[in-house]
């Protein structure tokens, strides 16, 4: 998984995941089919440990507009939480990659997200709730890239109230 997250999913090699797991080749293979089901459970494994928990989040009671604000929030923790592997990993973890599934694997689980994003902000603004599930969507893709770029949880966390500000606006 650290792998992954730090290199994204074509900057790691098979001899090298092989090497890190302390396996040989073939057992790798054996074990997970290739290197995209590898990366699969790595994404699964990330979500369980490290990702936000989106059942916990958006299951969360109160004003839309505070339960989006958690996830920001949270969103900033995570992705400035380690210098050596800053972003999200589902959000960047295939970025313009050359492998088909594994762009399928993070496509699924950025819909997964914006499904609960959709769900959660059309309890007060079902009209709306496509347009803004997308934005706090691209909002995470930028505090994310943001990360990797360097950026401190300070200023991802400041980047993420005021995109927040655009929210209540838009929320009204």
């Amino acid at each position: 998984m650290r792998l992954f997250w730090r290199h994204g999913y074509d900057g790691v090699g098979v001899a090298e995941l092989s090497h890190a797991m302390g396996l040989n080749p073939p057992s790798l293979y054996n074990a997970f089919g290739c290197k995209a089901g590898l990366f699969a459970e790595a994404l699964e494994h990330y979500q369980a440990t490290v990702g936000i928990s989106l059942h916990e989040v958006l299951g969360e009671d109160g004003p839309v507009l505070d339960v989006l604000g958690l996830m920001l929030e949270r969103a900033a923790d995570i992705y400035a939480g380690d210098a050596e592997h800053a972003g999200c990993l589902i959000l960047d973890g295939a970025r313009n990659s050359r492998d088909a599934a594994a762009r399928r694997l993070t496509d699924r689980a950025r819909q997964a997200t914006a499904d609960g994003l959709r769900a959660v902000i059309a309890r007060e603004r079902p009209r709306q709730a496509g347009a803004l599930a997308n934005y706090v969507l691209f909002i995470m893709t930028g505090l994310s890239a943001a990360a990797r770029d360097g950026a401190t949880g300070e200023q991802l966390r400041r980047s993420a109230r005021l995109a927040l500000k655009g929210l209540a606006r838009e929320l009204g």
